[in-house]
């Protein structure tokens, strides 16, 4: 299981490269959180967040960086 998020993980990454935008990264943010990376998570979140059109997603994330 580890391994294919791992796998989603890498494929972010290289859309991220591609084109940042906040929907990549709060899944990125989402899949190392399940990974256990919280700094990481963390960091993807608030960039997500700094970089805005979240607006259906802005409260999930707002409540993951709390469990943070």
């Amino acid at each position: 299981m580890l391994q294919r998020f791992n796998e989603d993980l890498k494929i972010y990454d290289q859309a991220i490269f591609l084109k940042k935008n906040s929907n990549r990264l709060k899944r990125k943010a989402d899949t190392l959180l399940v990974l256990g990376r919280k700094n990481e998570a963390k960091q993807d979140y608030f960039e997500a967040l700094r970089i805005g059109n979240l607006s259906s997603d802005q409260e999930q994330i707002l409540y993951q960086l709390a469990r943070l």
